[in-house]
């Protein structure tokens, strides 16, 4: 089988429920359902944070800013290293997916390399030494 499957539960919206669903290098992808007034406050994202309102209202507060509120079918992207606050300002049940891509270990990751230029000179280097080193270029047989 090529293909990798995740299942997630699709019925319990009764309590407040924090599912992980992908927990890959590429992305986190998780299932988040908030009861009227419940809510999650002063965290700080940690990658590139996709928030996308499956039913319900969300109110969000991003670092200073005024808190917003944005209906279902809404997708919020929050860049990294952010103060977020997240709550169900409604009376009906809020449910959302959170995506984190790429995961926050990944985004560290390419951040440090990114700050590091002698370590991609020296990584472009050994790609370019491979490619001029490497097996000599295949030329057509005359017959």
């Amino acid at each position: 089988m090529i293909e990798r499957i995740f299942t997630f539960s699709t019925q319990d919206t009764s309590r407040r429920l924090i599912e992980d669903i992908v927990h890959d290098p590429d992305l986190h992808l998780t299932r988040i359902v908030l009861q009227p007034g419940a809510g999650f406050f002063n965290e700080n994202t940690t990658s590139n944070d996709y928030l996308i309102v499956v039913s319900g209202q969300i109110g969000v507060k991003l670092g200073s800013q005024q808190q917003s509120t944005y209906p279902e079918g809404t997708v919020i992207c929050i860049p990294p290293y952010v103060q977020i606050e997240v709550e169900n300002p409604a009376a009906s049940v809020l449910e959302f997916l959170l995506i984190k891509a790429p995961s926050p270990e990944r985004y560290e990751t390419l951040k440090a390399l990114e700050q590091d230029s002698s370590y991609l000179t020296f990584c472009t280097y050994i790609l370019y030494s491979c490619r001029v080193l490497g097996s000599p270029p295949q030329t057509p047989r005359k017959e």
